[in-house]
């Protein structure tokens, strides 16, 4: 069984949602960024962090690529060393470099950092960083139902989660193909079913 260390509504999300995609049978332990659980499973105090037996291993992306690959039943991934896998590879490169980092600047220019430390002027570079990786996007999808075309992937997972990210601290999202991808993976049963786990262990930490 895997166990999941994790904060809801966090990164951890991707992660809960790809156990879901997949069928896993799973423990989350809920607990914040930097606690003393944090600091047992990853040096940085970072979440979330899964669990094996004696091994752990940190960082979003690189969890659901393990689970897809360690599932190949589910379908959310291609074998290495196909094209395929390199696209989709390239996928997950564009939504950390690309789509994420303003995201990220954005939130710890707004909500993180102490006032003292904040720099407003990146504020309008993140915005235009953020439009600019949607255009690409746009062009990158094209008719494509999915990131890979009519298969759902682990790239959406990651994708998926970065546009319900930006809708919670209302960036824009343009164009529409992009913003209608977004609503069209955010459907998935299994997101659904991750965010109810997150919410019933989010109670722990009340």
């Amino acid at each position: 069984m895997y166990v999941l260390y994790g904060f809801p509504g966090s990164r951890t999300t991707r992660v809960t949602w790809m156990l879901e995609e997949i069928g896993a049978d799973y423990e989350f332990v809920a607990t914040r960024p930097h606690s003393k659980i944090a600091y047992s499973v990853n040096p940085s105090g970072k979440l979330p962090a899964l669990k094996i037996d004696n091994e752990t291993i940190i960082d979003s992306i690189a969890i659901c690529s393990y689970l897809a690959d360690c599932h190949p039943e589910a379908g959310l991934t291609y074998s290495p060393g196909t094209i395929e896998r390199a696209q989709m590879e390239s996928w997950l490169q564009f939504a950390a470099l690309d789509l994420e980092a303003p995201l990220w600047m954005f939130n710890r220019q707004t909500m993180i950092l102490p006032k003292a430390k904040r720099t407003p002027a990146i504020l309008d570079v993140c915005t235009e960083d953020w439009a600019n990786a949607l255009k690409t996007m746009a062009a990158r999808l094209g008719d494509n139902t999915y990131a890979m075309g009519a298969r759902f992937t682990v790239a959406d997972v990651v994708l998926g989660h970065i546009g319900r990210w930006a809708a919670q601290i209302k960036y824009p999202i343009e164009p529409q193909s992009v913003s209608s991808y977004f609503d069209r993976v955010q459907r998935r049963p299994a997101l659904s079913r991750a965010l109810e786990r997150e919410s019933a262990a989010a109670t722990a930490l009340a």
